[in-house]
């Protein structure tokens, strides 16, 4: 293989690690998107619940 060749392999590698961390990177992303939202969907449930036990001693 010429030095040429080898140059295009390395770029090559290198290309692809950049596309797998992207990738890692925007899961990362989602994941952290999908706690968040989960946290505020609990917290929300939670006011509820306790909006309802409210309720229950009022009435």
């Amino acid at each position: 293989m010429t030095v040429r060749a080898h140059e295009a392999v390395v770029r090559e590698w290198d290309l692809r690690c950049v596309e797998a961390r992207d990738q890692r990177d925007n899961e990362t992303m989602r994941a952290n998107n999908l706690a968040a939202e989960l946290a505020a969907l609990k917290a929300k449930r939670d006011q509820q619940t306790r909006n309802l036990k409210q309720f229950r001693k009022i009435a």
